[in-house]
């Protein structure tokens, strides 16, 4: 494919990152296949115009942190481009209210100090240099994990960039299918990895014990980007 064909869906500093892979032959497999599920009556989404959206609301200059889940939602109308991210219902997802809960417990102590609490829309985190991804850009309706190994050529060179970043960066892997596919890949003298459960996970759990085990990650985080550059993510 022809980068500039889809440059506007990229910042300018990840579209020069990821420019040589996009012409690559194995990039134009991944958007063949695309075309190919949904001319044969196959519903994707997110919506082809926020595919890439990850990489327009969160400058590369400005990466601290990157986020990667499994699949984005499966279901009709609710994927917006950003992982966990629901502002095309503006109502949370019971992945998102997880989320939002851990958040509340661990970083606040149990009190909603902020705003942003139950936001269903996570571009205020993906502006605070929040990488929100998953596994696989892209999913069937209401057949999550089919587009896994089509997006894996894409995201093992998205790891290969991100490694050679100039300066450290905290990676959460949310999730068995994060952590098989990408924990080995990442540099770990350059960054650091947190792992947690899929928080889809404890919608499997039966009562006392569904809750999500979150690993802390989010307080960790801070820990880390404070330590490191005085800065922390307002979750």
């Amino acid at each position: 494919m022809k980068a500039e064909l889809i440059k506007d869906q990229f910042d300018e500093g990840w579209f020069d990152k990821l420019k040589p892979f996009i012409e690559t032959d194995e990039f134009d497999n991944i958007i063949r296949t695309l075309k190919a599920e949904k001319e044969a009556g196959e519903k994707i989404y997110p919506e082809p115009k926020n595919l890439f959206r990850a990489f327009r609301e969160t400058p590369y200059r400005d990466l601290r942190v990157v986020i990667i889940g499994q699949d984005p939602y499966p279901q009709p109308g609710i994927a917006d481009g950003l992982a966990f991210s629901c502002s095309n219902t503006n109502q949370c997802q019971p992945s998102l209210i997880e989320i939002h809960r851990e958040i509340e417990k661990t970083v606040y102590g149990g009190m909603n100090f902020t705003e942003n609490v139950f936001n269903p829309d996570l571009t205020y985190l993906a502006k605070q240099g929040v990488l929100l991804l998953n596994s696989a850009l892209t999913v069937v309706e209401n057949k999550p994990g089919r587009h896994t190994y089509v997006w894996k050529p894409f995201m093992n060179n998205l790891i290969e960039v991100l490694n050679t970043y100039d300066s450290g960066l905290v990676f959460i892997l949310a999730g068995s299918v994060a952590k098989n596919l990408y924990y080995d890949k990442i540099a770990p003298f350059s960054h650091d990895i947190l792992l947690c459960e899929h928080p889809a996970a404890c919608c499997y759990k039966t009562p006392p014990n569904n809750k999500w085990d979150s690993n802390n990650v989010f307080v960790e985080t801070n820990k880390i980007l404070k330590a490191r550059n005085n800065i922390i993510i307002n979750w």
